[in-house]
């Protein structure tokens, strides 16, 4: 064998040595409807503001679920009319992810739920249950996922609450959860 490739085969084994192995963990993120983004402080905004109240601090709303049964003991309550303006409620969120899991507490006690949803001002999906339909106090729903997000980006997600003309809808936004 040759000097040359005995010293070859010396440098390649000696340059893998130095090899150091890197590994990707993905990792769950939530964002609470109050509290935001523990890493990135990123906030939910909620427009218009008068038709979002915290759930936990407000006695006239009409569903009342158990904070001890929430994450953070706090939710977004919004309830869209069918003779509203034509502002739909909307809830949205900066974060950078691969995937995403919406979470929100039903209340078939009150009415419907309708939510579609967008992400960078995309149509995503839409989620809707009927009065009647829906279980009768449910917490920690999962009404959206997507797990095919662009990855090294920010991308915005936006809930909104009911359609113009549509029936009523009540959402009730406990957080979301990005990989």
């Amino acid at each position: 064998m040759s000097s040359f490739l005995v010293l070859n085969a010396v440098f390649s084994l000696l340059s893998l040595s130095f090899v150091i192995p890197v590994s990707a963990v993905l990792q769950n993120v939530t964002i609470d409807d109050t509290n935001g983004d523990p890493f990135t402080g990123q906030q939910f905004v909620y427009l218009p503001e008068d038709k979002w109240a915290a759930g936990q601090d407000c006695p006239t709303c009409a569903a009342q679920p158990d904070p001890s049964r929430v994450m953070d003991q706090s939710w977004h309550d919004s309830s869209h009319w069918a003779n509203d303006s034509n502002t739909i409620p909307s809830a949205s969120v900066i974060f950078q992810g691969t995937a995403l899991y919406v979470y929100c507490i039903l209340n078939n006690f009150w009415g419907n739920s309708d939510m579609t949803f967008y992400i960078d001002d995309m149509y995503m999906g839409h989620y809707y249950c009927a009065n009647g339909g829906c279980p009768g106090l449910e917490y920690s729903v999962l009404v959206y996922s997507n797990n095919s997000l662009e990855a090294g980006r920010n991308h915005t997600f936006t809930l909104a609450n009911g359609e113009n003309g549509g029936p009523q809808s009540l959402v009730l936004l406990d957080y979301i959860q990005y990989t």
